[in-house]
Order: C-alpha cells, then sequence, then structure tokens
C-alpha cells in the first residue's frame, strides 16, 4: 500500500477504552481516506457511526475507494421499521445483520459503518451468536433429523420452495436452507448418517445455453445460383 498521505505516526489515535480524540479540518473525502488509513495502520476492529443510513453507506463507498485490499468493510443495515410498526423487518435485513455480527466476533481489524439508528435495537450477545452457528462438511457425522433441529432451534422457517434468507426445506434426502452472508442457498444431501455432499444452489446453477447449427454445402453451385430464397431454406430445414 502506498505511504499515508494523513494518518502518520504523529498524528494521536485512541488506544484504550475511552480515549477521545478530536481530528479537524478532514474536509470532504478526506475523511473517508483518513478512515482507509486509520483501518489499514490498527491491527483492532473499528466502529464508525454516522448520522444516517444515507450517510453510511455514502462513507462505504468512498472508503471502498480508498481502502485498496484490506480490511474488508462491513456495512451494517438499519431494520427499516419503526418500533410501533406491526410487521417484523425483511429477512435479508436480518440476515446481514447477523453476518456482519459474526465477522466482527470472529475476525480481528474489522472495519464496520452504521448509523446510529441501527444499533439502537437491542443486540444478541456473541455467545448466542457463536452457539447458534451451522458448520457443515462432507462426511460429516450428522443426521437429516439433527440438521433440521438445528435449524429449527436458529430461527429457520420450513418452505416449500427456498427464496429468501431464513428458509429451509426438505426434498427427500437433500435439504436446502438459505444462511445469512451467501447469496444464493446451500443444498446438502445426506447419506444414512453424514453429510454426503454441500453445493450451492439458485440462479447460479442455471445455465443459458445457445445452439449454433452448422451446415456443410456439397453443391455451391446449386446453393448459389438456383435456390432463390437462401436464408427461408435454411430456417426451414432447421426447424
Amino acid at each position: 500500500m502506498p505511504s499515508p498521505l494523513l494518518v502518520n505516526d504523529s498524528l494521536p489515535i485512541p488506544d484504550e477504552a475511552g480515549d477521545r480524540v478530536r481530528w479537524g479540518k478532514v474536509y470532504g473525502c478526506a475523511k473517508a481516506l483518513a478512515i482507509a488509513e486509520l483501518a489499514t495502520r490498527s491491527n483492532r476492529s473499528i466502529l464508525i457511526l454516522t448520522g444516517s443510513v444515507a450517510a453510511a453507506e455514502s462513507l462505504a463507498h468512498e472508503i471502498d475507494f480508498f481502502r485498496h485490499e484490506q480490511p474488508a468493510i462491513n456495512l451494517f443495515p438499519d431494520l427499516e421499521v419503526l418500533p410501533y410498526d406491526a410487521f417484523s423487518p425483511h429477512q435479508d435485513l436480518i440476515a446481514q445483520r447477523m453476518s456482519a455480527l459474526r465477522r466482527l466476533s470472529a475476525e480481528t481489524g474489522t472495519l464496520m459503518i452504521t448509523a446510529v439508528s441501527a444499533l439502537l435495537p437491542h443486540l444478541p450477545p456473541i455467545q448466542h451468536l457463536q452457539s447458534r452457528g451451522i458448520t457443515l462438511q462432507p462426511g460429516q457425522s450428522l443426521t437429516q433429523e439433527q440438521f433440521r433441529g438445528q435449524l429449527e432451534d436458529s430461527g429457520y422457517q420450513r418452505v416449500s420452495q427456498v427464496s429468501q434468507h431464513g428458509d429451509y426445506a426438505v426434498r427427500g434426502s437433500l435439504i436446502d436452507f438459505f444462511p445469512s452472508g451467501y447469496d444464493t442457498p446451500i443444498r446438502v444431501d445426506f447419506f444414512a448418517d453424514e453429510v454426503e455432499s454441500l453445493m450451492l444452489t439458485g440462479d447460479l446453477m442455471l445455465v443459458h445455453v445457445c445452439w449454433s447449427l452448422v451446415y456443410k454445402i456439397e453443391d455451391i453451385h446449386t446453393w448459389l445460383f438456383e435456390i432463390k430464397d437462401r436464408e427461408n431454406t435454411i430456417r426451414d430445414i432447421s426447424m
């Protein structure tokens, strides 16, 4: 990474909990550049709070421009519901929040950006996230009934077809479930009392194939001089 432009060894940064350091004259995109350089210099996790969800998303895009490769940015989304709303937050938002919290508890040097409103609801403790984690690998000793129980305990809902985070479906020896942190569901194939195979499902498994027909013309003279409508001839023999 190039030499830092703003965050150098002479610039004070917080060392312990409770330390307060104020940076002035950080205008425009210089704020994102300073945060990116601070995250690269520090080995600890960093939480950036903004006044609104729009400001958090904008700052995340700006930091992503300056951050080069490391560390990864975790954008902690807002639930987008009011306390008195009669409906629950969208499953995709809940999945994004759970995925960000798991990365924060499992990785060091994580950079998390969020709005103040996103932290107002109660968050689950670390012990809850760790105990609800699901680990799978081929050859693992696990029955389908045990895995279904893990999914139910973790809040997954059984549906006929998996379409959103938090869903799972059972089809014979196969179980499809959509965990947080993944863009497509995962299919688990069981054989007896063990996991036989794992694979991604969904739109990524669909392949559009374009057929191309090639014809060999044996009599070029007839083709060029005796057939009047060659385009329709090709179309007719292709049907």
